[in-house]
């Protein structure tokens, strides 16, 4: 189970960024935070952080770290029971991948 204070702690630095962007965390723990609520199966909490990842991280996004993000998101719906949102997902990503 994903200690309370981990949470707290990014949810700190997210606030504290917005005065300094120097302190925006890096894509790496937006993947450690969506690994653990991935697992858990808390589909609305890695949901929340992929579509974060984006506009609330400093560094470089690769693809690999975006398909793992997208991975994540998927194993969160089926770890929730919502099997109809996987489909929906993966839907959307092969179409992504396919008009790229």
């Amino acid at each position: 189970m994903i200690h309370l204070g981990a949470v707290c702690v990014f949810g700190e630095i997210i606030k504290r960024a917005g005065v300094n962007p120097k302190l925006r965390p890096k894509p790496h723990l937006y993947l450690s935070l969506m690994r653990a609520f991935a697992s858990q199966g808390d589909y609305n909490m890695v949901k929340n952080l992929h579509k974060r990842l984006w506009p609330d991280s400093s560094g470089a996004i690769s693809l690999a770290l975006q398909e793992e993000a997208d991975h994540l998101l998927m194993e969160a719906a089926l770890n929730d029971g919502q099997v109809l949102q996987t489909t929906v997902i993966l839907y959307l990503l092969c179409v992504f991948i396919f008009f790229k």
